[in-house]
């Protein structure tokens, strides 16, 4: 597969990330999802500081896996948490 470079951005701040040919749409949703979460904790908790909703972020993705082992959906979300980790490299 070839390997491309993009550039996304979370909270403002661009990262480069290295992603195989047919990702983008995949990591450019998660870039998405990221910032309507950092924006909803924003906005619900007024809370500015970007390392506590990123925090909380983290902690609401892990309290999802653990009930996804419940529930079977475990590999989906140990796969949106690793393209998650990959993405805030």
């Amino acid at each position: 597969m070839t390997i491309q470079k993009i550039k996304i951005n979370i909270a403002g701040r661009y990262y480069p990330v290295k992603i195989e040919e047919g990702e983008e749409e995949v990591i450019r949703r998660i870039e998405k999802d990221i910032n309507r979460k950092i924006n909803d904790y924003v906005r619900n908790y007024n809370n500015n500081n970007i390392l506590d909703i990123t925090n909380m972020i983290l902690f609401d993705c892990a309290y999802k896996l653990l009930q996804a082992n419940n529930n079977g959906e475990k590999e989906k979300l140990i796969s949106k948490l690793i393209e998650i980790e990959e993405i805030l490299k």
